[in-house]
């Protein structure tokens, strides 16, 4: 299908049509041209002068064709703006649409809808992927997970990406859906990765967290993460995943996941707990962090998002800090890093990354399943510091007080107090 696409968009192709801008109720005459690399609207102006507006694939999200009461056809174009870099916390995106109607030939608005289609097909990477399952969360963060859903699945359809849907109703239930839970009411079977190739997680923090755990609690788990895509539209309250690798606003993390994105590998940390394991991708805290986040769960309902700088003021007040021990292996070049971290935000090619991936791939290849011991470390060259901490924070998070993270180096940073 991808060659027949760009056997379709090798010639030009243009029509003569009525055009109706983004926003407007006006129909100006002109005409639309498509070809590989761009979608372009010519309209006319006064004196003989041409108006020129050009989009590349990087924008088109796909084309629709409707008919009005008398049978005429128009074709309606659906575009996304891309969001901004400069700011990816306040950064928007937008969707607009061109109309395209009154065409002079017969088979025209036809014609013309299957090329804007096949020219939005050549940037669509999940379009030829299989099925995307989206876990919604309605009760995270703001609790606006539901109404951020019915703003985005819509953009899905346009771009005719397959989507399905589930709805968490309780605590776990992320987890259930991605292992499976036989004894639920309904039972409910393990997530079938060939079925949803990819997975979009609409919820904040905790979300991702559920489902990461559940995912490498999984006994499938190193054939799972090697091939099932993850993304995130944040519906949180700090969205520290969303900030790490792009847009907070809903429409340009949409715009990341059908048109801007690239697949790239993340560091997951295992933490070892007595018995207990957990893994994260953004970090884990100690000490005052931990507090804040344990106490401010329990003033979720009374505080809402407010919660966190609540449970941290109340934190500060009672500093006393813990007695412990840190162990730190130095990374191994960090002064080299320079700027280079910036291109880890939006998930674009990364030179240091690339490196820790190899030095990551040597030692996983000793590395059990879920659950067992892994590769051992160097036993030599270790920091240790002893003390009274007051917070411990071990971050993934690219952005704050460590601002030169990167995604996947296989390095850590620490902030202790």
């Amino acid at each position: 299908a991808a060659g027949c696409h760009h056997a379709a968009l090798q010639a030009e192709k243009g029509w003569a049509c009525k055009v109706r801008r983004p926003h407007s109720v006006k129909k100006e005459k002109g005409m639309v041209q498509v070809k590989e690399g761009y979608f372009r609207v010519i309209v006319a102006k006064a004196g003989n002068k041409l108006e020129q507006i050009e989009f590349s694939p990087m924008n088109v999200l796909g084309a629709s064709l409707e008919s009005d009461a008398f049978h005429a056809q128009a074709v309606k174009v659906w575009l996304l703006t891309s969001p901004s870099t400069r700011n990816p916390e306040t950064a928007v995106s937008t969707l607009e649409m061109f109309e395209l109607s009154e065409f002079r030939e017969a088979e025209a608005a036809s014609a013309c809808m299957d090329a804007v289609q096949a020219l939005a097909s050549t940037v669509c990477p999940l379009g030829n992927r299989g099925g995307v399952l989206a876990i919604v969360n309605p009760t995270s963060g703001h609790k606006k997970g539901m109404e951020i859903f019915k703003r985005t699945a819509p953009l899905f359809r346009l771009a005719r990406v397959n989507l399905t849907s589930v709805f968490t109703r309780y605590g776990g239930h992320a987890r259930d859906i991605i292992k499976g839970n036989p004894a639920a009411d309904p039972p409910i079977l393990p997530l079938d990765v060939e079925q949803f190739p990819t997975l979009v997680i609409i919820g904040g923090d905790g979300t991702v967290c559920e489902v990461l755990n559940a995912l490498m609690e999984r006994p499938d788990w190193r054939s799972v993460v090697r091939f099932l895509r993850v993304g995130t539209i944040p519906a949180g309250s700090e969205c520290a995943l969303g900030k790490m690798i792009g847009f907070i606003n809903p429409i340009a993390a949409t715009y990341v996941l059908l048109k801007g994105h690239q697949v790239r590998p993340v560091d997951v940390l295992r933490i070892t707990q007595g018995p207990k394991i957990m893994h994260s991708i953004c970090g884990v805290g100690w000490g005052m962090p931990g507090k804040m986040a344990q106490e401010s769960e329990t003033m979720r309902e009374a505080w809402g998002p407010a919660r966190y700088l609540v449970s941290g003021l109340k934190s500060f007040v009672n500093l006393k800090g813990c007695r412990g021990t840190l162990h730190i292996l130095r990374a191994e070049e960090t002064e080299k890093r320079g700027t280079e971290h910036l291109r880890c935000l939006f998930a674009q090619p990364c030179s240091v990354c690339q490196m820790g991936q190899l030095r990551a791939m040597e030692w996983m290849a000793g590395a059990g399943e879920a659950g067992e011991t892994l590769a051992p470390l160097p036993s030599t060259n270790w920091e240790v510091v002893d003390g009274n901490f007051v917070l411990v924070g071990i971050l993934k998070s690219g952005r704050g007080v460590v601002p030169f993270v990167h995604l996947s180096d296989g390095c850590l940073e620490v902030v202790a107090l």
